[in-house]
């Protein structure tokens, strides 16, 4: 077993999210020494800014999201990550706004929205539904939601352990 997945199955949150920061920064520290911006993907920043967030590090993962926005041009970020970073910080109308525009525009990957656990603290919200509505896709909440909490995790949920057989 991984050790993210020992660390889900304890019920330990800030462990699972650390095992998943740990490979960034070493990708990041490689990719600063070798200054080859061109190289870089934005998307790495927004994930680790999104790590840093839930980990109540909100200072950082604006550093990091500032670094990003100074080496990759506006469209490098999409509106689907920005709603991930917007998740992260609890501001759940600015993530709305974010998804909305990206499935307005049909852009990649906003089917996934309805169903990804990101955006999970979402569904509870009564401008969740009609927004999907408007961009026409399904809700998936009741299959989705549950246990979920903010970003997909919640620290006082039980976590669920498959059956085995």
């Amino acid at each position: 077993m991984t050790p993210p997945e020992n660390a889900t199955r304890a019920g330990r949150v800030n462990p699972v999210i650390s095992c998943w920061l740990r490979p960034l920064h070493v990708a990041r520290r490689r990719e600063l020494r070798s200054q080859a911006y061109s190289s870089h993907y934005a998307n790495s920043y927004v994930y680790q800014a999104r790590a840093l967030h839930l980990l109540g590090r909100g200072a950082e993962a604006e550093t990091i999201m500032a670094q990003a926005r100074a080496h990759f041009d506006d469209t490098s970020i999409s509106e689907y990550e920005e709603a991930m970073l917007h998740v992260a910080r609890d501001d759940v109308a600015s993530a709305l706004e974010c998804l909305e525009r990206h499935a307005l525009r049909r852009a990649n990957g906003a089917h996934c929205m309805a169903v990804d656990p990101t955006f999970a603290a979402l569904h509870r919200d009564p401008r969740w539904r009609p927004m999907l509505e408007r961009v026409g896709l399904p809700d998936f909440s009741s299959r989705v939601g549950g246990q979920l909490g903010r970003s997909g995790l919640n620290a006082d949920a039980p976590v669920p352990v498959p059956a085995t057989s």
